[in-house]
């Protein structure tokens, strides 16, 4: 009886577990869409921001030039810890927009990949903020594309080989397979 449960056991999670895996990976391509999108909203509403401080420093000031640095190089001089903060919010800006055109650059089914490798390079965090959005407001789907095919195939692939993994090691303690009894 044991035995008949074990084997059924087996058969389930060789069946389950690939299908599990196939269908949670199939949804890191949407996932990283919506992490790139977010980027540039985030660069987006950085630039707002700078532009809203271009024009109150124009109203201030007077004639500003054009560009980020004249405007900082001007606050530099009259207001340095708003320089300091304006600088900041300019290099976040160009950071994340940065993130997002590598992302876009990248082959579809190669782009989470490409945000995992560059959240590795984000001292200060606001590329993980933008990734946390994005799984919090994620809706789990089926997508049928070139991207959430390949990633299915990968988990379905995962789930095979843990599931012989996890197979092989719940029956380890229990001698594997039993030789039937010539």
């Amino acid at each position: 009886m044991l035995g008949f449960l074990g084997r059924g056991f087996a058969d389930a999670l060789r069946v389950a577990l690939p299908l599990l895996l196939g269908v949670a990976l199939m949804q890191v391509p949407a996932i990283m869409h919506g992490y790139s999108a977010g980027l540039l909203q985030a660069a987006e509403a950085l630039r707002s921001d700078i532009g809203q401080r271009t024009a109150s420093a124009r109203r201030h000031y007077g004639a500003v030039g054009e560009g980020d640095e004249a405007l900082l190089d001007l606050l530099r001089q009259r207001e340095p810890a708003n320089a300091e903060g304006l600088e900041g919010s300019i290099g976040k800006a160009r950071a994340l927009r940065a993130a997002h055109e590598r992302i876009e650059a990248a082959m579809p089914a190669l782009r989470p990949v490409t945000a995992l490798l560059d959240l590795s390079e984000d001292p200060l965090g606001d590329k993980r903020a933008v990734l946390r959005l994005a799984l919090d407001t994620h809706v789990p789907q089926i997508a049928f594309d070139r991207a959430g095919i390949l990633w299915l195939v990968l988990g379905i692939l995962l789930g095979a080989f843990l599931a012989r993994l996890v197979i092989a090691l719940l029956a380890a303690p229990f001698g594997g397979r039993r030789r039937a009894a010539r």
